[in-house]
């Protein structure tokens, strides 16, 4: 049995990496369920799993949202944009 490479989407993932990794494939049935609901996983029917496809406008929103978020964590760590200078950044 060859192992799962990113060039055979919808291969069964879990004897393969349960393999490598030693352990059951309980633990990683768990681990592609919840990758799948974080929507990091696509689980194929009777096919496995394999990793969606992403677009390039799907990336630029999230380089956006997580510039926002810094931002908004360095905003609300530092004393300085706390009060009347944070005001006045739209923090």
């Amino acid at each position: 049995m060859s192992e799962t490479t990113p060039e055979q989407p919808g291969r069964d993932l879990e004897p393969p990496l349960a393999a490598r990794l030693g352990v059951s494939r309980g633990p990683i049935r768990e681990a592609l369920r919840i990758l799948a609901e974080e929507g990091m996983l696509e689980r194929l029917p009777n096919r496995g799993a394999a990793v969606p496809d992403v677009s390039a406008t799907n990336i630029l929103d999230l380089y956006a949202v997580r510039a926002s978020l810094g931002a908004l964590v360095i905003a609300r760590s530092n004393p300085r944009f706390q009060g009347e200078a944070g005001r006045d950044l739209g923090w």
